[in-house]
């Protein structure tokens, strides 16, 4: 098991996609450019809702143009229990949800 430095760790919450006016908050935030970045994507909070699968693939489509190199994570279909291979990511982007 890896150890981590939960005081290295950055919470970055925002209710919409990165969209090119965000994007430079939050590469200043993480303290690196998007293009590149390995990018976990996990959905799984907007699968209960009918017709999300056009706005998650539109959402997917916004952060691959800036650059992030997206692979979808679903967090029940892992056999990965305890999800330690998200360590491999550089960011996690948690999408869903009804607000």
């Amino acid at each position: 098991m890896n150890n981590i430095d939960v005081k290295k760790l950055k919470l970055f919450v925002c209710s919409t996609t990165i969209t090119s006016r965000l994007l430079p908050k939050f590469e200043d935030f993480v303290g690196r450019k998007a293009d590149g970045m390995k990018v976990a994507f996990i959905p799984d909070g907007a699968l209960a809702e009918e017709g999300s699968e056009k706005w998650i693939n539109e959402f997917q489509n916004s952060l691959k143009k800036i650059g992030f190199k997206l692979t979808e994570y679903h967090l029940g279909k892992v056999q990965d229990k305890n999800h330690s291979s998200l360590l491999a990511f550089d960011a996690i982007l948690v999408a869903g949800g009804s607000s």
